[in-house]
């Protein structure tokens, strides 16, 4: 489990960087859109049984979710 929220928070973190760079995102809305994408992805969207247990399936997973992942990082901003 730790494993896979740590992949989705470095995905979250690479979507969220050119915005970071740009000066658009204060440190305090950056952890915040970090923190409730996150929980939303790893706590609502998949329950214990389904959590990729490895590499290869983290990453299939997060290629798959890539778009919900946008979504919910550009809803939060």
């Amino acid at each position: 489990m730790r494993q896979f929220r740590t992949a989705v928070v470095e995905t979250i973190k690479d979507m969220l960087k050119p915005l970071w760079r740009e000066g658009r995102l204060s440190k305090d809305v950056h952890n915040m859109i970090v923190k409730r994408a996150t929980e939303k992805i790893v706590g609502a969207a998949v329950q214990l049984h389904q959590v990729p247990t490895n590499n290869e399936s983290v990453e299939k997973y997060l290629s798959m979710s890539s778009t919900r992942i946008v979504k919910l990082v550009e809803v939060s901003f």
